[in-house]
């Protein structure tokens, strides 16, 4: 845990000088397959690209300029499902680029994709996430935050992976 809060606190201070975001831009991380985030077969360890996307969906809120409120409302992320997909590796000292984007959000949810990307521009891997924000009370529209800090977001469409997606984790959780 410490070190994990180590991580996020360097990637968040590296992430101070860039500009703030829109909420629906794409939010980006430089990186590189450190040993640390490597496996025994040389290339990042399946469970650290969840640590990355982490980091990457942190940098969102903070630089949107959310985390402050979220901060200032009490309110935490949860993500509730994850559906990745490997394409390539990403081997020991190779750099590598996470996108991370908001692509949509309901009453309850909001949807983040990921992209892992090579220096060739190829993908990695790639990934959605559903989450919630929480308080005391429960779950908090991301768009009532929104609102409440004046910025009005038109809804992105949403792709047929993402519907996919959206149907696969809601069956599995019904099987628990």
């Amino acid at each position: 845990m410490i070190l994990y809060s180590a991580k996020m606190v360097a990637f968040s201070l590296k992430e101070l000088s860039k500009p703030k975001l829109d909420p629906l831009e794409v939010n980006v991380l430089e990186g590189r397959a450190w040993p640390w985030l490597c496996d025994y077969q040389r290339h990042i360890n399946n469970a650290r690209y969840l640590d990355l996307m982490d980091y990457g969906r942190t940098q969102f809120f903070l630089r949107s300029g959310l985390l402050k409120t979220l901060a200032k409302l009490n309110l935490g992320g949860v993500a509730a499902a994850t559906q990745i997909v490997y394409r390539r590796p990403i081997n020991l000292m190779e750099s590598y680029r996470l996108e991370t984007r908001l692509i949509g959000w309901d009453d309850r949810w909001y949807l983040h994709e990921h992209h892992f990307k090579l220096a060739d521009g190829s993908i990695a891997a790639h990934a959605f996430v559903r989450s919630m924000l929480r308080g005391s009370a429960g779950a908090v529209n991301i768009g009532d935050v929104f609102a409440d800090r004046g910025i009005q977001l038109e809804q992105p469409e949403w792709s047929e992976e993402l519907e996919a997606f959206l149907r696969s984790s809601a069956d599995a959780a019904r099987l628990l």
